[in-house]
């Protein structure tokens, strides 16, 4: 498995190792940088990296995020883009929940010390005679590959660097020119070297609660509201809309109909206001209906055409054309 970047490209250098691919017993640390509870031993690190790193719902989703979300592992916005987008970001330490955004939050995992050093991936990455376990190393170096990715676009101008430092996002001992000396390496890595979930960039919260429920059967990939007033506000709008619908038709329909009873001017002026009032709101929920099936149409057509794009290029990368 391939180290991301170079050893004289690495921020951390608290962890040596020796050429017969053992830890220095010189190495200044006695636990994973940046992790003093998380001692060096292997088998301790490889559980830790896999609570840390690993995304098993999203990779079981990935056969269907091309439907919500753009097929590109570069659609990522850097931290200042997010600012201008009226997000607020949030730390999460959630694997799963890296670069997904609802309304105007983001949850942005950090990046940790350990990741920056050269010789932790060479060492607890390093091929296995087990197979299981070089199995278990392949797919964490996977994600920490992926996930490590992601920062080529998160951090590219000054601005998103002070953005991260403030924000406590990377460790604050890290120079904004080594960073991006760092990053720049990344630039090689392409999709076949990361997890399933890192094909992808960012990825909307709310289409992954609703359409997890219909592809996994659960009801929920995250919570967003926590009491029941936030949950039950969700329906506040829809149903103040559909009973004012429902109020104007009934209002139109009852004055229709009682309209005979009254003089006959009124009558046909009532009956005539009561029809124009009745297709008014049925154009107003075809139209609503109509433009609701557009934007949605839309996005499934960009999704399949974004999709038969890359199978066609894909396909001419093996003929050789």
């Amino acid at each position: 498995m391939p180290e991301p970047f170079p050893p004289g490209k690495e921020l951390c250098k608290d962890l040596k190792i020796q050429p017969d691919e053992t830890i220095s017993p010189t190495s200044r640390l006695k636990s994973l940088p940046g992790q003093p509870s998380i001692p060096l031993d292997s088998d301790k690190v490889l559980s830790f990296l896999h609570d840390e790193f690993s995304t098993p719902t999203l990779d079981q989703m990935s056969d269907h995020l091309w439907l919500l979300a753009t097929s590109k592992y570069s659609h990522i916005s850097p931290l200042h883009q997010q600012i201008v987008r009226g997000r607020q970001i949030i730390v999460s330490e959630d694997p799963e929940m890296h670069l997904v955004w609802i309304h105007n939050r983001v949850f942005i995992k950090p990046l940790p010390e350990y990741l920056l050093s050269h010789g932790f991936w060479s060492y607890y990455f390093k091929h296995s005679a087990d197979a299981t376990e070089n199995e278990t190393r392949v797919k964490l170096h996977n994600s920490a590959l992926g996930y490590l990715r992601t920062w080529l676009f998160l951090v590219k101008h000054p601005s998103d660097y002070r953005i991260a430092i403030n924000a406590h996002l990377i460790p604050e001992t890290v120079d904004f020119g080594d960073l991006l000396a760092l990053l720049s390496a990344l630039q090689s890595i392409n999709n076949e070297q990361v997890s399933l979930r890192y094909r992808y960039g960012e990825l909307r919260l709310s289409r992954l609660n609703f359409w997890i429920r219909i592809w996994l059967h659960k009801p929920h990939f995250r919570k967003i509201a926590w009491q029941y007033s936030d949950y039950f506000s969700m329906y506040y709008a829809p149903l103040l809309f559909l009973f004012g619908v429902l109020s104007v038709t009934l209002s139109a329909m009852s004055l229709g109909t009682s309209a005979e009873e009254a003089w006959t001017g009124l009558r046909v002026t009532a009956a005539r206001f009561s029809v124009v009032t009745l297709c008014l709101v049925c154009v107003i929920i075809l139209y609503i209906f109509v433009d609701f099936l557009f934007i949605s149409g839309r996005e499934v057509v960009y999704a399949f055409r974004h999709r038969f794009t890359r199978r066609r290029k894909a396909e001419k990368k093996d003929t050789g054309v």
